[in-house]
């Protein structure tokens, strides 16, 4: 691209504002293959007026007629233009114009001004003649081999040349290498001075793993020793009273170091090949390495692009050609409840327990003897309700291994008379395999299970796009056709194997099912669009619509309209306001359609029907497939917006946007089984904006680049089509996100507390807060508003970019918290499980204020009437909704450039080191507030055993050729 600013000058669109003196120049800078050029500074010759281009190449500054304006960029040569009163300016440096050259006898068609002699500057007018390159050359003076007139151009008023190039070849070439470490960030508040049991005989008693005991309700961890006996959950032996064992204290132990530190490693090559005439061929290649920070769970991904650019056909015909294969395996990936079961299964241990039992926690995952009894048993602090983390992640036999194969073709003609014709096909296969399961004895599924699952998806796209673009006058008028066809397949071959008699549970159980389904679905759509530009560019209307056809969907069941209109008001271009660049007011109207897919592949909606204590049995066990009695989804969306631009270094976007989705499409709980239906109507709305300071770093002066993105969005359900009074889409039967009527789409719904008509709580007679147990709102896991900003700081070869993520509002159910308190693991139970004569504040029976004073944890008491066990697992809904507001330091990165000699082969060596999710400002006391249930996108803003968040650190090292 060093050459490229020979081509980019002849596809600038200058646009001019005559003024006294002044002229608005503005266009677009791109390279020979009309990729846009950002940051290029263009200044006005001897004066400190200028800008930059933007991200889409375009400029626009005032300068004086007959000034001169410097185009630069680092890498590139530096070009020159001349203003001139009414003349487009094009710069091409060809020969030296001042070279001696044989007299002419012929009348020069264009007179040579003293100031168009300069090296380097061409003036061109309307009758300067014009000529033809060779496809994919660049015009340079070395290089040019002959000049002759085309055919037929002697009869024209202009003359037209052919140009004839010397072959250009050239190459780059660029290597990546990066390796991290990541840890986790922020865990569960736990207590470490109570050990695992329950009141009996009066007083907190130790009960062991014997029991199935899953409370710590027990004594002190300090009251406690061992005896040294042999006892087979531990090598310390029993724990007995002070005084009445070997005199070896209790330990405290950590469950949180089963979570390791990861690792992961990434190479990526990167490298062209450009010959004149010929297009450019790109190969891109990469391969990442990840271990997670639950032990054995790691991935590995490949990728490779293959790609042509700018391939000549004959002619005006080029192509685009490009071939990409992807593939990545796991082992121990996120999927059903395996991951919840293992962070569950960290989190609940009691303190007293070591699931390493004596090992290293490397040594641990290894060794059975962790994790198993020596009669084959598991080895947990209660088999059948809590696993050892340790076993789960040695036997679970979970591997998912996805391929991906595409191919695709683009074929451009670029007609001389404003016809252009498009077309693209491309196809693609995928290939997915998964073993998932729960070996035998593990609380997920005590008899064990295990699922065989293939999947394979086909797809192939045709498009055909025929435009004609035609100027009348100082109007632009273009229109466009498209027909496109989308074949869409997928192949599923699962078996599942229930109920193992041994441990060898890999062999086909004692119950197995296999399930067969091969559905297709074949789509046509044909669109139509016209756009109009008036004069100087000051206004834009589009207008188009889309038919659209399935073989899934008969065309009766719908309206097939579904139109499309934009219209910009470019009053820059109208009032000439200087130093102002830009600034456009737009809007926009579509309506639109989608499918459900044929195969569903989000199963948080599976838990809605289970109690969340049986989190670990959840399972990806059925399958969700389209049905022909599904409406489609359609959607009118409203879009206003206003744009500005001063000098390319302030930038501003502000936009409003309203969009309605009839017969909204989600799981529904239908006649014994979960199927598509149409629930309702979803209303979404809201604003966003964007402001961006920029300034580049020339003549070592600090650059800079400030962007700062605001917005508030809501989603509304106006109408429930169902007569259910809400629709569960994930989490449990006793709290769950769900579809409700003049509710926020995802409304968490769970249990509160009783109330009166003035909203106090109601006590009962024990002195406890009574539960009303009908599911009802309880939190909304939309924020109030988000923000990001990003900071990028340049100066000379160093590099300093920061990107801060904020979120103001919204609410998390944090059960964690809830199901902790219950056994006795969380903080808050070991601070407060002595509170005595507590007094709940709210009123009696009676209506009178509540005076009847409670112990949080009476030992003289059944354990059931606790504070916290006598409300359950997830305890009041209510109580654990937590605010999810955070700030977010979500990366932050150094980076610094060795530029070796000229001589050198070497371009540039950079160095980065990034930090990502560094700092984590919020008042959420669970892992993270952005984390989901079971890691699925529809279980945000609900937290059971979440997956911790991690803080990583990267080193990565950029070689350019």
């Amino acid at each position: 691209m060093s050459k490229c600013f020979t081509i980019a000058f002849l596809v600038i669109a200058t646009l001019v504002v005559a003024q006294t003196r002044y002229r608005t120049v503005s266009g677009r800078l791109a390279d020979k293959d009309n990729q846009p050029l950002p940051g290029v500074s263009v200044l006005v010759k001897g004066t400190a007026t200028g800008t930059v281009t933007n991200a889409d190449g375009n400029y626009s500054l005032q300068a004086p007629i007959g000034g001169t304006l410097v185009f630069s960029l680092i890498g590139m040569k530096t070009r020159e233009a001349l203003v001139m009163e009414n003349d487009l300016i094009p710069v091409i440096k060809v020969v030296n114009l001042t070279a001696p050259r044989k007299a002419s006898k012929r009348k020069a068609p264009f007179v040579l001004t003293p100031d168009s002699t300069a090296a380097g500057v061409a003036i061109l007018g309307d009758n300067t003649p014009t000529f033809v390159l060779p496809t994919g050359s660049t015009l340079e003076a070395e290089k040019i081999r002959s000049i002759k007139p085309t055919p037929g151009s002697r009869v024209t008023r202009t003359k037209t040349f052919r140009v004839r190039m010397a072959p250009y070849i050239g190459y780059s070439l660029q290597f990546t290498t990066a390796i991290g470490i990541e840890r986790i960030t922020q865990t569960p508040a736990l207590q470490r001075a109570y050990v695992q049991g329950r009141p009996q005989g009066g007083a907190p008693q130790w009960r062991g793993p014997e029991y199935q005991e899953i409370f710590s309700w027990g004594p002190a961890l300090s009251s406690l020793q061992y005896d040294g006996g042999p006892y087979p959950y531990d090598q310390n032996g029993r724990l007995v009273p002070v005084g009445t064992g070997n005199g070896k204290a209790a330990k405290a132990y950590d469950a949180a170091a089963f979570l390791r530190t990861g690792f992961n490693t990434a190479y990526n090559l990167v490298g062209s090949l450009q010959r004149s005439g010929w297009g450019t061929l790109s190969l891109d290649a990469s391969h990442k390495k990840q271990n997670g920070v639950i032990p054995n769970a790691a991935s590995t991904q490949d990728h490779i692009l293959f790609r042509v650019k700018k391939l000549p056909l004959y002619k005006t015909w080029t192509t685009d050609i490009q071939l990409a294969y992807d593939r990545s395996a796991g082992t121990l990936v996120n999927r059903g409840g395996n991951y919840a079961s293992i962070v569950g299964a960290v989190w609940r241990t009691p303190v007293s327990f070591d699931n390493a039992n004596g090992f290293s926690p490397r040594r641990a995952v290894e060794s059975s003897l962790s994790s198993r009894l020596t009669n084959g048993g598991v080895r947990t602090h209660a088999a059948g309700f809590a696993d050892n983390p340790y076993g789960m992640v040695r036997e679970l036999p979970d591997e998912d291994l996805t391929k991906r194969l595409v191919g695709g073709i683009t074929v451009l003609h670029q007609g001389t008379k404003g016809l252009s014709l498009t077309t693209r096909a491309s196809v693609e296969k995928q290939w997915n395999d998964v073993v998932s399961g729960v070996p035998a004895g593990l609380s997920g599924a005590l008899g064990g299970r295990i699922t065989q699952r293939r999947q394979e998806q086909t797809g192939f796209d045709l498009s055909v796009e025929p435009s004609y673009t035609k100027q009348i006058g100082r109007h632009r008028v273009e229109l466009a056709a498209t027909y496109d066809q989308h074949y869409q397949g997928q192949d599923l071959d699962r078996v599942d194997g229930l109920g193992f008699l041994t441990y060898e549970w890999g062999a086909p159980g004692e119950r197995t099912t296999r399930l067969l389904q091969s559905p297709t679905r074949s789509i046509q759509e044909v669109s139509a669009s016209g756009t109009y530009t008036a004069p100087d560019n000051v206004a834009l209307v589009k207008f188009s619509n889309r038919s659209y056809f399935s073989n899934t969907l008969p065309a009766a069941r719908y309206t097939n309209f579904f139109p499309y209109a934009l219209a910009k008001l470019f009053l820059y271009e109208l009032w000439s306001i200087y130093p102002v660049n830009e600034l456009t007011i737009h809007g926009s109207f579509g309506r639109t359609l989608r499918e459900a897919p044929l195969l569903y592949s989000d199963w948080s909606y599976l838990s809605t029907r289970g109690p969340a204590d049986q989190y670990a049995t959840f399972y990806e066990a059925r399958e969700l497939f389209f049905n022909d009695r599904l409406l489609p989804e359609t959607e009118n969306k409203i879009q206003a917006g206003i744009d500005f631009n001063l000098r390319h270094r302030l930038l501003a976007y502000f936009s409003l946007y309203n969009n309605v989705t009839h017969d909204f499409i989600a799981p529904v709980w239908t006649n014994g089984a979960f199927e598509f239906t149409n629930v309702g109507r979803v209303q979404n709305y809201g604003t966003t904006a964007t402001i961006r300071w920029y300034r580049p770093n020339s003549y070592g002066k600090v650059g800079y680049d400030v962007s700062l993105h605001w917005s508030r969005q809501n989603s509304v359900v106006r109408k429930l089509y169902t007569s259910n009074v809400y629709v569960p889409l994930a989490g449990f039967s006793t709290v769950s996100k769900v579809l409700a009527e003049d509710q926020p789409l995802g409304a968490i719904y769970g249990t509160r507390y009783q109330r009166n008509a003035s909203g106090q709580v109601m006590i009962g007679e024990d002195g406890f807060p009574l539960v009303d147990p009908a599911m009802t709102r309880i939190g909304n896991p939309i924020a109030d508003w988000t923000a990001g900003l990003e900071l990028g700081v340049t100066w000379n070869r160093w590099a300093l970019e920061c990107i801060w993520d904020i979120r103001k509002g919204g609410d998390v159910w944090n059960g964690t918290r809830a199901a902790l308190d219950y056994l006795g693991r969380s903080a808050t139970t070991g601070d407060e499980r002595n509170v005595y004569h507590y007094i709940f504040p709210g009123v009696d029976p009676q209506g009178d204020p509540n005076v009847t004073p409670v112990s949080f944890y009476d030992a003289t008491a059944p354990l059931e009437q606790n504070r916290w066990v006598r409300y359950g697992f997830t305890g009041v809904g209510e109580a654990y909704i937590e605010d999810a507001s955070w700030v977010r330091l979500q990366e932050l990165a150094v980076s610094y450039s060795v530029l070796p000699p000229a001589t050198s082969k070497i371009q540039e060596i950079k160095f980065w080191l990034i930090a990502n999710n560094l700092l984590l400002l919020t008042g959420y006391s669970g892992v993270d507030p952005a984390s989901s249930l079971f890691g699925y996108t529809g279980g945000t803003g609900l937290d059971l055993f979440n997956t911790p968040a991690t803080r990583s650190f990267t080193v990565k090292m950029t070689i350019k050729l």
